[in-house]
């Protein structure tokens, strides 16, 4: 955790560095079988941070999760106890290609996020039918 703090300053937190802030992170989850407490949290910004963290994980030997929107019910599926979870939130963005009708969605966004952005369009995508579950998750099961 001390080298992702290093490398990802104002991305990185703890219960011993951000209490509230990682007390709520615990709480966002849907189920309590996900409710962990992992070592630390680091949320990218991008896709280039998240092949950075990958990385240093990867180099370290450290084992991590990853979090789109939190609601998955399995223990373990997307939060990690003692070890880092890698938190997509930051990554929401949703955009539409209306020359060639191709959506672009970061896998942070909540699937009520993508309809609403795409709904006043004109546009719809099969997804979710609970908006608040995450794209990433859904998408990758």
């Amino acid at each position: 955790c001390n080298l992702l703090e290093k490398s990802f300053p104002g991305k990185t937190y703890s219960s011993s560095n951000q209490q509230n802030l990682y007390q709520k992170f615990i709480a966002s989850y849907f189920s309590v079988n996900e409710r962990l407490t992992p070592s630390c949290v680091v949320s990218p910004a991008n896709t280039k941070d998240v092949a950075e963290i990958v990385g240093l994980l990867s180099k370290n030997s450290c084992q991590f999760a990853v979090k789109s929107g939190g609601h998955g019910i399995v223990t373990g599926s997307s939060n990690i106890a003692e070890g880092v979870t890698i938190d997509l939130r930051d990554m929401r963005s949703v955009s539409l290609n209306q020359e060639n009708k191709t959506a672009t969605v970061q896998p942070g966004a909540k699937w009520v996020e993508v309809y609403n952005y795409l709904s006043p369009l004109g546009y719809a995508i099969p997804g979710g039918r609970a908006g608040l579950v995450g794209v990433g998750g859904l998408t990758s099961g």
